[in-house]
This record gives structure tokens, sequence and C-alpha cells, in this order.
């Protein structure tokens, strides 16, 4: 065989650049090296997946290695993202002959539509012959003729990308209004959003029509799917307006040996430096891993700044943490500043630094935790989970998978070992190595759907960071991050809980729930009957008789923090529209209306008990002596089914989230989950908030959450972006999260749907962000008065000057804690001992262990014991006790700083 002309210089080191991968790839190809082919081409691909070429070479090596499925795949996805590729189609038409696989009538449609060759007799479909004619008559000029041939194949049902890709181009070029082709692109983005050309056609309709933020989000995507940017070359030529955006300059490491046959017939008989080195072979497996060649070094946590929408960061700390492969390498670089550039002349920044992958909706759970509590039962739940997921594939923008984590047939799709089903550590990393592996289809991580209560996926049992009586805190955050900081979710995470109950009807209610929900939404509906939609829910707010209207929102509080409550709830709704218990209560209620109104949103700032499923008001003590200490404000049975229940729920009451060993009629949570409700956010623990603004806490996340929702964002996207939010804050006035502050983050979970969405029609599906990168610790400190994690005081007594500033701040603000026990503590930024009970022992140095801000903290405890009512959990001796915390923060000046309650 004659030796191939030299048209690259051998690798100088350990990396290859783009001209000597295709020079290789191509030598392979002739030397028939077909093992080494596909190593290089799947090296090549883990750090740019969107690299079309190199994809192309490489469905030709599985061809000719007889590889024909893996081959077709590769094929039919590249003809998804560039339909007007014709050595795509060439390539799977042959693929097909050699195989015999069939060919779908979308394919051979578009071969014929351009011009290609099947060398054989085969059924033509009638609308592909007028693509054909209509793509004939845009080449050569004749438009009005090539829209009339455009229409007739537009008549069938089924069509493939081409047909939106040709019908934009000639909209395009017979300058039809930009407002025109800004909707039929719009139109075909949502039904082909992968589809380079509709993206890009969109996105320059966007910018002209100066509807910035969305554009450059699609010129980001498209960057990122078509590296080399063949689509955008041929579709504007290579003066293009966005050239800057693509680079040509890409290196990635040379994770093969190359055989000597190769370097002979390329003309490189040694590497520049006259050595090679084993290496580990590469699995032919297409979900192997490949590490991140450019970690990004780790920054300290003093300001929130780099939150693609908020302005986050994130610590990236996990000894197991998986590498970033969809990180920045140095040879695009230049496009990333680019980016920056152009969204910063836009004002919208936050976009340059968001992760462009498309997302993906995991519905995660564990085949063994399901088996026992459900049994046989666990076959229909499975056909109800496959329905869940084939309907949020069916919405343009989201993709979806279906996850047993303990099961080796289920994880082995992605490359993957199982996981322990009760282990929820091995569980998180689990969640980290799927995004990997998804980063690799050019995919991520969007949300997370979990199945199952915490027997059958076990909540993650965090460190207390508060001097309170819960032993720990059960959270959901660590499930949304690839490292161990779980503060802040990456990605939106929700959970289904079904009860403890054996019967698995509860559970299949809520996920039918959810599936009816994206089956709507993923219905393609004509522009006017959108509009429709929209008009008609404002008609039926505004003008449908009172009596049969649901309300917008409705809230209840207790009496003793109504002014903090009122402030929460604004963002929704007026005060006149939140209940004050006392004086209301379940049992002088005349109607169920005064318990509880069907309305769109609800708000519950009450009591809570671990051990009793009802939520109970609380008087303010500064008022006259004349009701109850604790009346009960709601119990699961005021919950009805039959579309009362409120779409959405924020409730600030202690353990309003604990489900742990509860059945439906034993948690308001799950009552309102299986009445309808979409979504329930709650604390799975002791919750802490104010009495009155400045707002701290379960209130500043509640107003926050409710502020996003309220604009449009769904549920998942409004709690994560309420957490950043809620940190931002705290650390702008402290400096610092204190211990409330953290244990707010982690303990507020989400019951249901993280995309379910308050006024869709109203709104529309907004787009999920991701930061490309995540920074190297939060700023915490430690201010428990006990555990071994305490740094040692001398003197641990409460001094006689900040005894009396307490009692003033108790005579004044928390009447009926006068006799509560006491414990005083300073302020501390790390762990004495790095124990596994203090959090700031996680993210901080081992060695930080001072005061650093002179503060004090003075937590005050009471327990109060009240007779229970009939419908409470089985208690002992029906005796209710409410426990009772106050956390007052003063400075090294002895003034009250911050001053939070528990609820």
């Amino acid at each position: 065989m004659n030796t191939l002309p030299i048209t690259t210089q051998p690798p100088q080191n350990k990396n290859i650049n783009r001209p000597q991968l295709l020079v290789l790839l191509r030598t392979g190809l002739a030397q028939e090296a077909y093992r080494f082919s596909k190593q290089i081409a799947l090296s090549w691909l883990a750090y740019y997946p969107g690299d079309l070429l190199v994809s192309r070479l490489f469905a030709q090596v599985q061809i000719q290695s007889g590889s024909y499925k893996q081959a077709s795949r590769i094929l039919n996805d590249l003809i998804k993202v560039d339909p007007e590729n014709v050595q795509n189609l060439e390539l799977l038409i042959l693929t097909s002959q050699a195989s015999g696989l069939e060919l779908s009538e979308e394919i051979i449609g578009s071969a014929y539509a351009l011009g290609v060759d099947f060398g054989v007799e085969v059924p033509i479909p009638r609308w592909a012959k007028h693509l054909r004619c209509a793509c004939l008559a845009l080449a050569q000029q004749e438009y009005p003729k090539a829209e009339e041939f455009i229409h007739k194949a537009l008549i069938a049902e089924s069509l493939p990308e081409l047909v939106g890709v040709t019908h934009l181009e000639i909209v395009v070029k017979r300058k039809f209004p930009n407002s025109a082709i800004r909707d039929l692109a719009e139109h075909y983005n949502k039904r082909w959003p992968t589809c380079i050309p509709c993206s890009l056609i969109y996105a320059k309709a966007l910018l002209d029509g100066s509807e910035s933020e969305k554009a450059v989000a699609l010129i980001h995507q498209a960057s990122v799917q078509d590296v080399a940017g063949e689509v955008i070359l041929r579709l504007w030529g290579p003066d293009h307006p966005y050239r800057r955006l693509w680079s040509d300059q890409f290196e990635a490491p040379l994770d093969s040996r190359i055989p000597a046959d190769i370097l002979s017939a390329i003309g490189w008989n040694q590497l520049s430096d006259g050595k090679t080195t084993e290496r580990n072979e590469i699995s032919d497996n297409v979900n192997e891993r490949y590490s991140d060649p450019n970690p990004t070094p780790g920054s300290d946590f003093s300001s929130i700044e780099s939150d693609p929408i908020l302005n986050e960061k994130f610590p990236k700390t996990h000894p197991r943490s998986l590498s970033n492969s969809y990180g920045i390498p140095e040879s695009l670089r230049s496009i990333q500043e680019e980016l920056v550039h152009v969204a910063d002349l836009l004002k919208q920044n936050y976009l340059a630094r968001a992760d462009g992958r498309f997302p993906v909706y995991i519905v995660f759970t564990t085949r063994n935790g399901l088996e026992n509590q459900y049994g046989s039962q666990l076959i229909n739940l499975d056909n109800s989970l496959q329905a869940l997921v084939s309907a949020i594939r069916k919405r343009s923008d989201w993709g979806a998978e279906l996850v047993y984590a303990d099961d080796p047939k289920n994880m082995g799709r992605f490359g993957l070992q199982p996981a322990k089903f009760d282990d929820p550590w091995e569980l998180k990393l689990a969640l980290a190595d799927i995004d990997t592996a998804l980063a690799k289809r050019g995919e991520m991580i969007g949300a997370v759907l979990i199945i199952g209560g915490p027997e059958i996926v076990p909540f993650h049992k965090l460190p207390n960071p508060v001097d309170d009586s819960d032993d720990d805190v059960p959270s959901d955050n660590p499930y949304a991050t690839r490292d161990e900081n779980y503060f802040i979710p990456e990605w939106l995470i929700g959970r289904v809980p079904g009860g403890s109950q054996k019967d698995i009807e509860p559970i299949q209610k809520i996920i039918s729930n959810i599936t009816e929900r994206h089956t709507k939404i993923a219905e393609t509906q004509p522009w006017f009957r959108r509009i429709w939609h929209r008009l008609s829910a404002r008609l039926n707010y505004h003008f449908i008789l009172k009596p049969y209207r649901k309300r917008s929102s409705w809230g209840s509080t207790a009496a003793i923090w109504r002014r903090a409550s009122i402030s929460v709830f604004r963002p929704i709704g007026p005060p006149h529209a939140m209940q004050i218990s006392p004086p209301a209560q379940v049992d002088i209620a005349k109607s169920q209306d005064d318990i509880l109104p069907a309305s769109k949103l609800g708000y519950f700032n009450l009591h809570g008990l671990p051990d009793a499923s009802e939520w109970f008001g609380q008087r303010d003590p500064t008022q006259p002596d004349t009701d109850i200490d604790y009346p009960v404000a709601l119990r699961p049975q005021d919950v009805i089914n039959g579309g009362r229940a409120p779409q959405i729920v924020f409730s600030e009451a202690c353990f309003g989230a604990h489900v742990l060993g509860k059945d439906i009629e034993e948690s308001l949570a799950l009552k309102f989950l299986v009445s309808g409700s979409d979504a329930v956010v709650g604390s799975t623990c002791t919750a802490y908030g104010s009495i009155s603004p400045p707002l701290i806490a379960a209130d500043l996340l509640g107003h926050t959450f409710w502020k996003y929702l309220r604009d449009g964002l769904s549920t998942g996207v409004a709690l994560r972006r309420a957490k950043i939010e809620m940190a931002r804050e705290m650390l702008r006035r402290q400096g610092y999260l204190d211990g409330e502050d953290q244990k707010t983050l982690i303990s507020f979970v989400l019951y249901g749907d993280p995309l379910a969405q308050f006024n869709e029609y109203e709104h529309g599906s907004k787009s999920i962000y991701r930061p490309l990168k995540r920074a190297s610790k939060m700023r915490t400190i430690c201010d428990r008065a006990s555990g071994e994690c305490r740094v040692v005081e001398e003197d641990q007594s409460v001094p006689a000057e900040v005894m009396a500033q307490v009692k003033h701040v108790v005579e004044q603000y928390l009447p009926g804690m006068e006799d509560a026990n006491v414990t005083f503590n300073n302020e501390v930024a790390g762990c004495a001992n790095s124990c596994s009970n203090c959090l700031s022992g996680q993210v901080h140095d081992k060695k930080e262990k001072k005061n650093i801000s002179g503060r004090k903290v003075i937590t005050l405890s009471k327990s109060v014991s009240t007779r229970s009512v009939e419908n409470t959990l089985h208690l002992n001796n029906n005796i209710l006790v409410h426990r009772h915390y106050a956390r007052l923060t003063l400075d090294k000046y002895g003034k009250l700083v911050k001053l939070a309650v528990s609820r």
C-alpha cells in the first residue's frame, strides 16, 4: 500500500490536534486498523462530542468493522443534528444495504430529496418528490416555485428535519417579515430542538427582533453541538458574523500508542521525543470514562458570583468527585472568551457561563427498595414509570431516562456498576457517574425525580449545624450535586414519596398526575390554540363567577409570627388572604372553605411536630390571653381531592416534609400530593424563621421561592434559585452562613415534579441552565455549643452583661421564654476535631477554628406539653410536646444582630 502524503506534523507531546487526528483516523481506515481507530475517535469525542466529522469517521470505522447497529445509531443522530449532510445519508444507506437493517421513510425521503443514489429501486414517499423539487428550485434561486413545492410536501404527517430546514431557507430567501420567520423557526425548533440549522435560523430571527437572551443561548448550543462549525459554514458561508465563536484550534490527549504500520504509512516513523510508553487500552464501550485534562483550580468562597442566573459559586471538593469531562480545554478557551464578550454586550452574561448540553430528566429509584415495600406490585409501578419517561421524551425541550440504581442491567446502559440500594452515598455517586456518561452524548442531568420515600431511596443524614433536638438533618441536596458541597444543588431535584403503607395506589396516582402534565405539555398545538389557552386562563381568573373561581393563593400562619408571614406571602397574595391562627382553628370552622379554600398556591407558616399529623397555630403572647396556645390549624382530612388541593404548597412548619414511617393520613405533605398538588416544599426537621422583617432562614427562602415561581419558573428552578439567593443575601449581611442558614439550605426538600409550573399557559416553558464549573469553598461558621467538634472554652458560663441583653430581648420579643434553658457559644470558622458532626469542619481548613467575627450565639430552648387531639399519631398518653428554640446572635458589642425562632 502506498504511503499517504504527510499533511501534518506528528504529535510533539502527549496531546494531539485535530488535523493530526484526522490523518490518523483516515490512515487507520485505510490500514484496516479498526481497534486503534475506534480508540482514538472515542478518546477525542469524549472531549469534543460535537465534532461532527470525527463522529462520521467513527461511524465509518464501525461500518468497516461490521458493527452496523452502532454505526446506524451514530448516523441517525448525526442526521437529526445536520439533516442536509449528504455523506451521513449515504453512509446510512450503505449500512442498511450491508446489514439488512431497514431504513425509515424519513431517511429514504431525505436521501432522495438530496439526490442520493440508492443503487437499487426503493419506494419513494410522495412528499419526498415534492421536497426534491423544492430543493432543486431553491438551488436554482426559483424561490416562489420552491415555496409552492414545499407547501405540498408539508401536507404529510410524518416529516424529517430536512423539510423544516428547507422551508426555513425558502422563507428567508423570499425575505418574509422577521416576525413570520421567527414564528416558523420557533415552531421547527420546538419540534426538532437538536437540529442545528433550525436553531441558527431561529437565533438570527430572535437577534433581528431584539430577543437576545434566547438567541445567545441557541448560538451557544450550536457551538457545542458542532464545534468545528460545519453547519454554519454551509448555511451562511465563511464570512458569517459569528465566525469568532468557532475555533479551529483543538487538542486532546493521545490515549493510545500509534501502531507501527500507521506511523509508517503516514511517514511518522517515531514520536518527536523518540519515546513511546505503554498506555491502558481504551474500551470499545461508548460509555468509557475520560477525565478532564484541565481541572479548574478552586478558589475561596467570598462571594457568590458565577451562577448562570443568580451569580453562584459552588465548591468541588469530594475525593471521589468525577472529572468535568465537559469542561473547557485550553483549545476552546478562545471560544468561551468570545461567548463571554458577546453575552456581555447583550447584557446576558450568565449565558456564557451556562452549560449548553441538552437536559435529561432522570427518574431515579432502586429496584430492591421498591420490591421490599411493594412486592409483586412492582410490575405495575414499572409500567407507570415507563409511561412517565415516555411522556417526557415527547417534549421538545427534555430527554428522559428511567434509572434503577441498584440494577446491573439498567446501570450497564451507561457503562456503570450498580450501587447499593440502601447506601445514600453510593446512590449519589451513581448520579454523578450518570451525568458524566451523559456528557459523552452532549447531554446533562437537568432534573432528578426520586421515586419512593426514604424507605426506598434513603435521605442523606447530614450533620445538624444547630443546637436543637434533631440528631441529624434528612436531606436530598447531595443527590443534586457531583461533589460533597451539598448546600446548593447543581440540578433540579424532586421526590415522589408514597407513604409507608404497602398499597401501591397512592404513589401510582402521584406518578400518573405528573405523567398527565407532561403529556399535555408535549402536545404540539397551533399558535391560535396556545393564545386561546392563555386568554381563557386570564378570563377564568378575572370574569368567572366568584363562587366557582379557584383562589390564586391562600395562606395560614401562626399568630405569633404573622408579620413575617405577611412579608413572605406578599409576592403571591394580599394580607387579607392569610388566615391567622388563633383565632382560626379547625374545630370552630364554619365550613371547609374556612379551613382550606380551593387555591392554586398554598403557604403555611405553622407549627409542626415529628409525632403529630396536624399543623398548629400559636397564640401571640403580646396579645390578650383569650385563645388556646396551640390550636389545630390544618389536618390531613381537611385536604380534599377533586381539584381543591393547592397546585403548589410551601410550608415552613417544623417537620412539614417529615414522611419516614408515615402513611398518607399521617402526613400533610403526603396528603397534598395524593390529593392532586403538583409540588410540596417543606422541611424534614426543625425549621427556623423570623418573628418580623427582615426575613431570615425559612422566611427568606419562602419569599424568594414565591417570587421566582410567580415569574414563571418551575418549582425546582424556583427552589434552587431561592437557596442561591438566600445564601448570597446572608453572605452579604454576615460574611458567612451560620447554623440556621446552613440548616435551612439542606433541610428544605421538594416533593413532586421539579418541572411543575404555575400558570404554564401564561408563562410557557423556561430553559434550564447549569453552571460550567463550581468553586471550591463556601464560607460557613460553626456555632454549636455541644459536640466533639467544639473548641473547649475555659469559661462556658454566660457573662452577666450578655444575660442582661438576652433578658431585655426576651421581654420584648419572646414573652414566655423567660424560664428557657440557655446555652452560650462563640461563632468559630471551623471544626476543632474535623468530626462528622460539624458541617463547617468539612469545608474549612482543619487548623482554622478561631472566632472570626467576635459574635456570640445564645440559644434558648423550652418544651411545652399540651393535650393532643383525636387525629394525632400514636403518642404516650396523648400528650404533645412543643419544643421551642430561639437563637440570638449578638455582635462583639452585645448588640442583637439576628433573632431566629423555630417553627
